[in-house]
């Protein structure tokens, strides 16, 4: 029987599992996951989505930022 994993995500990084499962369900739908390429691409997709949430960050400011 398989240890189960417990989790306890911030708001923030909870976004970055939701867009990282985005993109690689990409990769799934295009039929580039293969057992070779699979942590490639589970690595690639957590990679892209800090990328993007860094430079979404670095361009818009929200309302509680201007406190």
């Amino acid at each position: 029987m398989e240890e189960k994993a417990y989790l306890k995500l911030h708001p923030s990084e909870a976004v970055i599992v939701s867009a990282a499962a985005q993109i690689f369900s990409g990769y799934v739908a295009a039929g580039q996951v293969t057992d070779e390429s699979e942590q490639d691409l589970v690595e690639r997709s957590v990679d892209i989505s800090i990328r993007l949430a860094a430079l979404i960050d670095a361009r818009v400011q929200c309302e509680d930022e201007l406190m």
